[in-house]
């Protein structure tokens, strides 16, 4: 059922009555942001530019979810790793790694607390949040080599089944890429896999990408979306599985899998392709679809996002459970 009708920037944007009041005004105020350059300085003072507009949030992430944040150098580069104020000492020996998303192209773990700090105090756990180069500072497939890096180092300290990997957006793609690449190599595979929104296909493939042209709040293809993936790819296929994880074959072996999106979400049909893959490969999955949510919907301040996390939580929990008692 829809609801009231908004106005923004000259277009008439509809607003759901069966989400919270907190969403329906986020979704009368947020408007997708253009992401496009042509020179290194010009995707670098983009990235400035969206580092200084999550300072807000990110104020509020930390007010919210307490925790201690330090650097860890893991494979030569300094990450962010945090215990929440929640940290479960009955099982300290787990750690989530978690790759923020931004197109490929902005973010760092610093901007992205939003996602990384109700991660953290959600699943009880210490999260070690990657920081990778973006496709503006290095060419695919390093920030995908730069996960698997930190995957392999983090074997030394612990079972793989104590190890989970999260993502959003951009960033649930690379975990994607990475822990198939991994399992190509032959290196075990982590216990379980959280997935927020992937952008598992970046080309304009799917019926949501042309069903939700104007619905998602935050994403518009041509507008932030394109240039990004042009980018990214260096001129390869867009359909490469390395770069679009969700043409990758899954029979070959596949952590459980929690996805999770909403019924505004642009990527929503990669969620349910991916679904649909990992089903016919036998891998266990849970796809969570919320009303009326957009493309990372996680990272704002919603009871549906403390929902989304708790499920998720819940979802990488029951894989920890199966491994109690081993170091």
């Amino acid at each position: 059922m829809v609801g009231e009708q908004s106005m923004a920037s000259g277009r008439e944007k509809s607003v759901p009555s069966t989400i919270s009041d907190q969403a329906a005004e986020l979704l009368r105020e947020l408007e997708p942001d253009s992401l496009g350059a042509d020179t290194t300085e010009a995707w670098r003072a983009i990235w400035e530019a969206t580092e200084e507009a999550f300072q807000d949030l990110n104020a509020q992430a930390v007010e919210q979810y307490p925790a201690t944040i330090d650097r860890r150098s893991i494979a030569g580069v300094d990450h962010l790793f945090v215990t929440p104020s929640t940290h479960d000492d009955v099982e300290p020996n787990r750690i989530l790694v978690y790759v923020h998303g931004g197109a490929h192209t902005v973010s760092t773990p610093e901007s992205m607390l939003i996602g990384i700090l109700p991660a953290a105090h959600f699943t009880r756990s210490q999260v070690l949040a990657v920081r990778y180069p973006l496709a503006w500072q290095a060419p695919h497939p390093a920030s995908r080599d730069t996960v698997i890096a930190v995957y392999g180092e983090l074997l030394e300290s612990y079972s793989p089944q104590r190890v989970a990997i999260a993502g959003d957006s951009a960033g649930a793609a690379l975990v994607m890429s990475a822990v198939l690449k991994a399992r190509d190599d032959g290196m075990p595979l982590p216990a379980a896999l959280a997935l927020l929104s992937p952008w598992a296909d970046v080309t304009k493939t799917g019926d949501s990408l042309t069903l939700l042209e104007g619905a998602d709040p935050t994403l518009d293809y041509e507008g932030n979306l394109r240039a990004p993936a042009r980018l990214y790819a260096t001129g390869q296929d867009l359909r490469d599985p390395s770069i679009s994880p969700l043409y990758a074959d899954f029979e070959r072996g596949f952590p459980p899998s929690y996805i999770s999106s909403g019924t505004r979400d642009l990527f929503l049909s990669h969620c349910a392709r991916l679904q649909r893959k990992l089903l016919d490969a036998g891998i266990d999955n849970q796809l969570v679809v919320h009303e009326g949510m957009w493309h990372v919907f996680q990272a704002y301040p919603l009871p549906e996002s403390e929902s989304a996390w708790r499920d998720m939580a819940a979802f990488l929990g029951r894989h920890w459970a199966h491994v109690r008692g081993v170091s």
